[in-house]
């Protein structure tokens, strides 16, 4: 039942209104430089872009193509320390503290964690890729490190680096946790990349000094005794905890690495929701392995934590929009991600480009389409998939609808490590050909591209068929 109101009151309503559209009429045509906060009721809440920053990158989209790339994908800025503020640790001895005694002593965590990064906001939007501001993801993370035997860190074969930056290592370093680093979606990239990757890694957890192993899998594809045989037998090794004593394995990792795919891999049955939108879980889960040889139904128990994204300075921000860390729903523009992917990796432009059927938008719409700019790329995929609008191709749209199937694994990419350069580790793969045969790609755009060439041919042959296209 709405409250009712005064005529002075009414009055006083209508006067901040008129100022409000006022206020609106003068600031016309200036557009804020200020980074723009998520709302509070967000589970994932970012740091995002200023209206200025979204423009520019608009106004940039007509450029040509270039070399070297504008956004360079240096992976040696995953492993510099200076570039990646170790992550807050619990407040010791809470057991020692009463409640409001706590609170107090987390929010100096907290604070002292933030004012390290920036203490300006202004510079944490220029110079800092998105990273987690709710306080509460930290805490879930502090709950599942504390409650595991072993932490599984799983990341995304396509750009391991980008995933587990060192600041994830030093954490667990810190708590004193053995490691077992899951690259994930082996499927998608070449035999080359996990072979490089997989050796990278072992070298750098001897120079770290952590006690760490690694293993390569899919959750789509590998069978699922094989890979819990692997991770339940080398977390006891780890640990030195045999059966039937109880271990407890977590799992963590950033958004959209394929975390709760594994977790349903694992226990057999699904039992955490699955999405393309990052940020599905948001709260420690637990999982006792019931179906195990040499294991009792309560010995292995299994922690699931949400995703936590990581600040890393230098780090290109649409670099997450690419590995599906940032939520694709809430990029307000897709232009500079096109050009970090085909500026860093010709392969996958060739890909999007080979998507789209030429013929059959000069036809249709009696465009002529180009691929020199991110611009006209997307215009060109919005033009094959028919998402149009008043004023034309809709390329918003195109590219949420590529960068949704790019998180989903239908779309290849892959950046190797030949840019690094250090004395520890010998690159034997350098300059290695990366062949992929594509076999577990999801057909982008099949339906698409049929419907089409059925639309093509009839109208060559002069043929109308009204059932083709309703569909």
């Amino acid at each position: 039942i709405s409250k009712a109101i005064s005529g002075k009151q009414k009055k006083q309503m209508l006067k901040e209104e008129k100022l409000k559209k006022i206020n609106k009429k003068l600031n016309e045509g200036v557009v804020s430089d200020q980074p723009i906060s998520d709302p509070a009721n967000f589970f994932l809440k970012f740091v995002n872009d200023s209206n200025l920053t979204v423009q520019q990158n608009k106004e940039k989209a007509i450029e040509p193509f270039q070399q070297p790339p504008f956004y360079k994908i240096d992976p040696e800025i995953y492993l510099n320390e200076q570039n990646c503020p170790n992550l807050p640790l619990r407040p010791p001895n809470p057991q020692n503290l009463s409640l409001e005694e706590y609170e107090k002593e987390e929010e100096k965590v907290f604070e002292q964690y933030f004012k390290k990064i920036s203490p300006d906001m202004q510079q944490v939007a220029t110079e800092y890729c998105q990273f987690e501001l709710n306080k509460n993801v930290y805490r879930e993370v502090w709950r599942v490190t504390e409650r595991s035997d072993v932490v599984c860190l799983i990341v995304d074969a396509r750009f391991p680096l980008a995933h587990c930056p060192v600041n994830f290592f030093n954490y667990y370093k810190a708590n004193k946790k053995p490691i077992i680093l899951l690259i994930n979606k082996s499927d998608l990239v070449s035999p080359l990349q996990l072979t490089q990757h997989e050796d990278f890694f072992k070298h750098y957890f001897v120079k770290m000094k952590l006690k760490a192993d690694v293993i390569t899998y899919s959750a789509m594809t590998t069978p699922r005794m094989e890979l819990l045989t692997k991770i339940v037998k080398m977390s006891r090794q780890l640990v030195k905890k045999y059966p039937p004593t109880q271990i407890t394995i977590g799992f963590m990792g950033q958004p959209s690495v394929g975390k709760s795919k594994t977790m349903n891999l694992l226990v057999g049955h699904k039992v955490t929701k699955v999405r393309i939108t990052a940020g599905c879980t948001k709260h420690l889960q637990t999982y006792f392995l019931e179906d195990f040889e040499d294991e009792t139904n309560r010995s292995v128990l299994f922690c699931d934590c949400p995703g936590l994204v990581l600040p890393v300075k230098n780090s290109p921000r649409p670099l997450q929009i690419l590995t599906g860390v940032f939520p694709t729903g809430r990029v307000r523009e897709f232009y500079s991600v096109i050009r970090l992917l085909a500026e860093n990796s010709p392969k996958s432009a060739e890909q999007i480009k080979n998507m789209v059927n030429q013929k059959m938008i000069m036809s249709r719409y009696d465009k002529e389409v180009q691929f020199d700019t991110p611009d006209q790329m997307l215009n060109a995929l919005a033009y094959q998939l028919g998402f149009l609008n008043k004023s034309g191709p809709w390329a918003h749209k195109a590219g949420l609808w590529l960068f949704q199937r790019i998180t989903e694994g239908g779309f290849h990419y892959e950046f190797g490590l030949d840019q690094i350069n250090v004395d520890w580790w010998e690159n034997k793969w350098k300059g290695g050909e990366r062949k992929w045969d594509g076999s577990c790609m999801i057909k982008i755009g099949h339906a698409e591209e049929k419907q089409n060439e059925q639309l093509l041919n009839q109208q060559e042959n002069g043929e109308e068929n009204e059932e083709v296209e309703e569909k």
